[in-house]
């Protein structure tokens, strides 16, 4: 039996409000996810995050950026009632953003976080330190009372080792501010893996601590089994571009 142009356009649109419907749920779902487990206690309050950083399947992408704008406003006003009913706070207005991935491992990710770039600076010490009126920033500090204090890195700390089959075959120091990584001869760090791009990556020395941050590339950046757009880097972490394995180090 053949359907008329009508009734298969119809039966289209059915569908696809169904798939909208279904996408806005999931996302709300994974953003609220666990969100309490992210709280931080500040001054002022405690705090949740307020930048959000949504990863979904690379089928999903049109019919996404075809909603992008209503799953903004569905977010913030899931956010806000979530605010009022368990008395958190943010610190900075709510930031979302929608990232896609051929090589996800899971429905939907999220990655949450608060800025650093956000946080006000109280007071520089003699001796460079920075202190922070903060929350609970991860990164190298020490903490005394309501404030962080977040020692500069020296540059000859951080190191990149690859990784094959458990053990390290090789270590790269990254002492420069900006390190590129890739397939590219003319990048500091060279990987020989086709699934690498020629520019993959970068990792940055943002004096207080370092990041690692997607160049556009195809495949993507892995840290500790999440894709990532940019975030900031701690000893040990488990990084994966294409096939190539490696962990960042820092000795101090």
């Amino acid at each position: 039996m053949r359907i008329s142009r009508k009734l298969a356009r119809k039966i289209k649109r059915i569908f696809s409000k169904e798939d909208k419907n279904n996408i806005k749920r999931r996302v709300v779902k994974e953003v609220l996810k666990d969100i309490d487990k992210e709280a931080r206690g500040g001054k002022g309050g405690t705090y949740i995050p307020h930048y959000y950083e949504v990863i979904l399947p690379k089928e999903e992408e049109e019919i996404v950026c075809e909603l992008k704008d209503e799953l903004k406003r569905v977010i913030k006003g899931e956010v806000e009632e979530y605010l009022s009913r368990n008395a958190f706070k943010l610190r900075d207005n709510l930031e979302v953003k929608f990232n896609f991935s051929k090589s996800i491992d899971r429905d939907i990710q999220v990655n949450r976080s608060f800025l650093i770039e956000d946080l006000r600076i109280d007071d520089t010490k003699d001796d460079g330190t920075k202190v922070f009126k903060a929350l609970n920033i991860d990164t190298k500090l020490s903490r005394t009372d309501a404030t962080v204090k977040i020692s500069k890195l020296r540059v000859d700390e951080s190191y990149l080792k690859v990784i094959e089959e458990g053990r390290e075959v090789k270590c790269y120091k990254i002492d420069s501010v900006e390190t590129n990584i890739g397939r590219q001869r003319s990048n500091e760090v060279v990987v020989s893996d086709h699934n690498v791009s020629r520019v993959h990556a970068q990792i940055v020395n943002k004096v207080y601590y370092y990041s690692i941050i997607d160049l556009n590339s195809t495949n993507g950046v892995v840290v500790n089994g999440e894709f990532v757009k940019e975030k900031r880097l701690f000893d040990q972490d488990k990084i994966v571009l294409g096939e190539t394995q490696f962990i960042f180090s820092l000795k101090g």
